[in-house]
């Protein structure tokens, strides 16, 4: 798949990586404090935006992309299915930034099968899903005849953005409160860290999970002495099994070194059986497994993570919590508290006041 090939993360690499620094640098000589969650979700939607749609269409159309699509995944609250899209008015909302985006993505389709010589040796994922299969593509599932093209191309590309877009945003923001707050970012800035930043992200993922999937079940079983019939619907909580002590010691604790060996390696053997037990779910499994690791780790670890840890070639940034800390509050008194049910049921942002930082770049070693 385009998503998980690794010449296309490695173009997407070198395309990116520019982009963060620049940003990044930008926040350092501007000197202001600025909302940690917000700035790295605004960030991370620009990047999926010249991942997904290419440098040109980004460029042209971020301005008005990335603050339309920034809040999407929070706005899809019950309400919209319990009262319909049509008479919530967060349903009107959704459908005002479908409206939009189906018109952009379409006409940007329209365009680049109009001139496919053009745009063929682009690198964007739109452009390889076009050279291989043009107008008849229904994200990924069926074929179709040209005229029913603006029905495929904007749903799945405003899909990836979507979910692509929020786990990745507080799956760093999140990563980097607790470091600041602690001593693992003197830890992650040492050489060698590589493994204890991975480490870090599974932390991250295990406590700031999902607060509940719900899956169909499509054969009759019985699970723990329940009886379950085929069409039935089950939920789970990843987030309460990411909480058992019995699985994780001293489980409330954000402590990376539990997926460490004692030799200070990441420990494959174990986030394998916690991912094949299900205690450990963070990109999910099987035919729920997440289509975009490799490029969430792209993102999180060799961008994001890369550019604030620095290297001998480019000096990192130091980031300082100015305001947004409750002490006594949060996953082991991080100091946040995390905001779930009452957004969306994925991986969570920021309760109360935001958290304010500011950026600075470090000086060359």
């Amino acid at each position: 798949m385009a998503l998980n090939d690794s010449e296309n993360l490695e173009y997407w690499g070198r395309l990116i990586r520019p982009l963060v620094r620049r940003r990044y640098s930008l926040l350092s000589s501007s000197g202001g404090p600025v909302n940690l969650f917000t700035t790295t979700s605004d960030l991370v939607m620009l990047l999926l935006l010249y991942i997904l749609t290419g440098p040109d269409f980004a460029e042209k159309h971020s301005k008005e992309v990335v603050p339309m699509m920034q809040p999407y995944a929070r706005l899809r609250k019950h309400e919209c299915y319990v009262l319909g899209r049509r008479i919530s008015p967060t349903g009107r909302l959704l459908d005002g930034v479908e409206r939009r985006m189906k018109m952009l993505i379409e006409e940007e389709v329209a365009f680049r099968l109009k001139n496919m010589e053009r745009f063929r040796h682009n690198r964007d994922y739109l452009q390889i899903v076009l050279n291989r299969v043009g107008g008849k593509f229904v994200a990924g599932i069926c074929p179709i005849d040209s005229s029913l093209i603006h029905t495929a191309y904007p749903g799945h590309i405003v899909g990836l953005l979507d979910q692509g877009h929020a786990n990745q945003t507080t799956t760093f923001a999140w990563s980097l409160v607790h470091a600041i707050r602690s001593p693992l970012l003197s830890a992650l800035r040492q050489p060698g860290s590589k493994d204890l930043l991975e480490a870090t992200l599974h932390e991250t993922g295990r406590l700031y999970s999902n607060l509940m999937l719900v899956r169909g079940t499509t054969r009759s079983q019985t699970i723990l002495g329940k009886d379950i019939p085929k069409g039935a619907y089950i939920a789970c909580s990843p987030l309460i099994t990411g909480r058992d002590p019995d699985i994780f010691p001293e489980a409330n604790k954000f402590r990376p070194q539990r997926w460490m060996t004692p030799e200070q390696k990441l420990d494959e053997a174990r986030l394998k059986n916690a991912q094949r037990s299900g205690t450990w779910n963070q990109f999910g499994k099987g035919q729920f497994a997440c289509v975009g690791v490799k490029l969430a780790r792209l993102i999180l670890l060799d961008t994001l993570w890369s550019t604030i840890l620095g290297n001998d070639a480019q000096p990192g940034f130091d980031v300082q919590i100015v305001s947004g800390i409750k002490e006594g509050t949060g996953i082991d008194d991080v100091g946040v508290e995390a905001k779930w049910s009452e957004a969306y049921l994925g991986t969570p942002f920021e309760k109360g006041d935001p958290v304010m930082v500011r950026f600075k770049l470090k000086s060359a070693s």
